[in-house]
Parts: structure tokens; sequence; C-alpha cells
């Protein structure tokens, strides 16, 4: 297995190649080895040293392309932690081409992995959003929810942004009682995981139920309850967070984090 290594800067310079060119376009990435770089590529990292770039373009016909999330439990971990970052580099590289202070369009700064508007100074580096998302034990059960963004019957696990002067544990008992009016107790740090969906690191939790009935927000959770293992609704898909922490529980493996 191939080791990824992260790239310093993004800028591409003196390049061995071919690359591995990580591609998107309309929501969906393709992978594949090439020697011509799109304009506007930016530098992701080095599978050993192989370097990774990528861009918003078109994707050939002949590569295989879909959505990010399908990707997800395809990949061997380095390539996933390559694909990931490729993809917060693009949402970066989209979001930060003129300065949010004057307007100025931006470039890459010369040694700071950031765009630098030479009008103003401003610098804007890429961005991180935490979340958490948290198994909600009791007993032998665990509570699993069905988001209203949903486009299935997967049921997942609670999950939201920590908001500004929260702690993990905060926002963990926070977004549970918002969502489903419960509380919880004895919370613990589980596993983490990049998210580039579009910028997010998720704090895998795990708590203890401690009093309340569930009852859904009727906004963001439409339906939630606590499940066995003998009668689990449909489960996200492997690779994420979400499903990584289920697969845990199922196992037994949470036991003797709460």
């Amino acid at each position: 297995m191939k080791n990824f290594k992260y790239a310093t800067h993004p800028k591409i310079q003196n390049l061995r190649l071919p690359a591995i060119a990580v591609l998107f376009n309309a929501g969906k990435a393709g992978i594949f080895e090439t020697s011509n770089l799109p304009d506007n590529s930016l530098l992701v990292g080095y599978l050993d040293d192989q370097p990774v770039i990528t861009c918003q373009t078109e994707i050939p016909e002949w590569v295989e392309s879909k959505d990010m999330r399908l990707w997800q439990p395809e990949l061997e971990p380095p390539m996933l932690k390559a694909v990931n970052r490729a993809r917060q580099l693009i949402n970066w590289q989209e979001n930060f081409q003129y300065c949010g202070r004057c307007g100025t369009k931006t470039e890459l700064h010369a040694s700071e992995p950031a765009f630098y508007c030479a009008k103003c100074g401003a610098s804007f580096y890429p961005r991180l959003d935490p979340a958490v998302i948290v198994a909600v034990l009791k007993n032998d059960e665990i509570l699993l929810a069905h988001n209203a963004r949903f486009s299935n019957n997967i049921y997942g696990l609670i999950a939201g942004f920590i908001e500004g002067g929260e702690t993990m544990e905060d926002a963990v008992r926070r977004e549970v009682m918002e969502e489903v009016s419960i509380k919880v107790r004895n919370i613990r740090y589980f596993r983490s995981q990049n998210w580039p969906f579009p910028n997010a690191f998720m704090l895998g939790c795990i708590a203890e139920y401690e009093s309340g009935d569930v009852t859904p927000d009727g906004v963001e959770i439409v339906d939630a309850g606590f499940f066995r293992r003998d009668n689990l609704p449909e489960l996200p898909l492997p690779g994420s967070v979400a499903r990584g922490i289920v697969n845990a529980w199922i196992n037994g493996e949470l036991k003797g984090n709460i």
C-alpha cells in the first residue's frame, strides 16, 4: 500500500510526471494518471513519490466518474486521503477567487498555502468546519435517525457543527437535545474523519442516554428511535464515520467507552 504525503503548498512547479489527477465536474470525481496537467491545477500531495494534482474541469469520457460519496468505500486509505484533500482544495479555490474584504481578485501566496489579496493584504487559507457525530447508547440499543435531507431510507447518527464557544461535549449535548429532545451523559471521543462535504472535520463520539423521550424536531430529523442489533434499518454507506461507529457498536467494540 502506498503512503500519502500532503503538499506543503498547492502551487505546481517542477513535477515529475505522470501525475495522478483527481478532477471534479458537475458533482462527480474522476481519478486517472496523466502527463497533461489542466490549467489552474493545484498540487494535493504525493502517493509515495508520484504527485497528485486536482482541478475543476471536464473529466475525459474514458475515465470513470461518480459522486464523491460513492468513492469513499472503494478507495484505499492513502488514495482516499488524497481525494478528500483534493475536494477541499477545489472548494477553497472556488470560494476565494476574490477577496472577501475588498473584492480584488486573489492569487496564490508565494510561500503560504493561502490565496492572497495584493491590494489589502488579506490571506485566505483552506478552511475546516468542526462537527460532532454521536452514537447515543441505551442498554443494548443505539439511537438512529432519518434526516429530512436523505433521499433514501437511510438512518444515521445525530450530527451537527460545533458553534463558537462550545466544546465537543457541549455540541453533542446541544445537538442531541435540539434534534431528538433527550439528554445524554458520559460523552467520549471515539474517532475522527475528514469529510469534504464541503469542509467538515467530523469528531465521532459515544454518549450514554440519560433521560427524556425521543421526539424528532420535524425539521432536520423526521424519524428517530433506539434500535437493537437484530432490527437495524438501512445504514449509511461504508467509508463514512457514521457507518464506522455503528459497525463498531455492532461488533461490540464500544464496550468500555461509556
